[in-house]
């Protein structure tokens, strides 16, 4: 109803999502202009700079300036990538799954080995 304020607000993900919606909900005309607000925490990069832009009368995105997720993207990726360069190909990467020989290191938790064929 338009007589109604809404806010969306989500965290991580969700505040991804939220922040969709809200431009989703906005364009379609589901949400009168002035009548919505998002607010996302540790909103993670789902705009191009003119979306994102475009957001900015509708959106809060509340960051920590050490949090990754909102910077990391394709595009950061890739420049990552590039600037390890060859250095990438000299590190030790195991190719197949650790033997039960020795200590090894890796991510908690349940842990899936996939081969490649």
């Amino acid at each position: 109803r338009a007589e109604h304020n809404v806010v969306i607000t989500g965290h991580s993900m969700g505040a991804g999502v939220a922040s969709l919606l809200g431009a989703i909900w906005l364009n379609d005309g589901i949400v009168p202009e002035g009548k919505m607000k998002v607010v996302g925490f540790g909103t993670p990069a789902v705009t191009c700079p003119v979306l994102a832009e475009a957001a900015s009368p509708f959106v809060v995105a509340v960051l920590n300036g050490v949090d990754m997720v909102p910077r990391l993207s394709i595009r950061s990726v890739t420049s990552l990538i590039h600037v390890i360069g060859d250095k990438w190909k000299s590190l030790p990467i195991p190719t197949s799954a650790p033997s039960a020989d020795g200590p090894v290191l890796g991510p908690p938790g349940l842990k899936i080995w996939f081969e490649s064929t």
